[in-house]
């Protein structure tokens, strides 16, 4: 009985200490999982370059970051973040005709009123944008949210692929510059109060442009391939396994009648039959 006693024992001590130096996951490893489980949600901007340029200067000049959290507001967050971004305002916003702006632009926030950055920068702002690029973008979105994330609060990187300087964080000093280009275009109004009921986002009002900038330090970018036998460009590790997702068109010439049609404000589910999700895995570092 004692032989079986310290048999016993041994074993216990053994498997104690096995699973006190041997955490099950190293920390390096768990930081490449939790990367992973992050889709990269990738846009083309020959298809909205106006869009990009939002997108861009928010991500990399304004310093919101390009990783967010898509977490599912209601009407009236939306609305809040909006009039942070300047696009929601009483007496019409820039992009307006009631503000003598021309005909068939609309006012594009980022981070979207969708959206929150998941980094420790929130600068809301704005750029106006040709409607039939933001309806094309809004479109990508939905359909997004709905498919990968089951209309449900989900995290996800986006990366903005064919924009230049202003969309390659790779390049400081090439960047710097385009962000100092870009930012005449772009509104940063700042944080503001809620939107109340005589705000709009079709006829909100001009502010002046914020006085700082978040110009985002260089990243170490890298060339991966990816399962389709493309490469891309991608910032930092962990990021073999990761799925590059694209949201792509079934009928083009459909899909361009759609996107220059009249929409209620957040309401693109009619594109949805016409758009399908395209998924590719970085395999390989170059």
């Amino acid at each position: 009985m004692l032989g079986l006693g310290l048999s016993i024992a041994l074993v216990v001590a053994a498997i104690a200490a096995l699973t006190t130096a041997s955490p099950a996951v190293e920390p390096e490893s768990r930081l490449a999982l939790q990367r992973r489980a992050v889709p990269i949600l990738e846009f083309n901007c020959n298809e909205f370059p106006q869009v990009c340029k939002t997108q861009c200067y928010g991500a990399y000049c304004a310093g919101n970051g390009d990783l967010l959290r898509y977490d599912k507001p209601d009407k009236k967050e939306k609305r809040n973040r909006r009039k942070q971004a300047g696009c929601e305002k009483s007496g019409g916003n820039r992009c307006s005709v009631k503000k003598n702006h021309i005909i068939g632009f609309q006012c594009d926030e980022f981070p979207y009123a969708s959206s929150s950055p998941k980094g420790s920068v929130t600068a809301r702002l704005n750029k106006c944008v040709p409607k039939a690029e933001n309806n094309k973008q809004g479109g990508q979105l939905n359909k997004f949210y709905q498919q990968q994330c089951g209309s449900q609060p989900c995290d996800f990187q986006v990366k903005m692929t064919n924009g230049g300087a202003l969309c390659n964080p790779g390049n400081k000093m090439a960047l710097d510059i385009a962000c100092r280009t870009e930012k005449i275009n772009i509104e940063q109004p700042g944080a503001q109060g809620p939107a109340s009921d005589s705000d709009s986002s079709d006829d909100g009002s001009d502010m002046d442009l914020a006085k700082r900038d978040y110009f985002k330090a260089a990243s170490i970018v890298k060339r991966y391939l990816t399962s389709a036998g493309r490469e891309v460009e991608l910032e930092g590790d962990h990021n073999i396994g990761r799925s590059i997702l694209q949201v792509v068109a079934r009928n083009e010439t459909l899909h361009e009648e759609q996107i220059n049609e009249d929409n209620e404000e957040d309401d693109f589910d009619y594109m949805d039959d016409n758009l399908d999700i395209r998924e590719e895995i970085v395999v390989k570092l170059i």
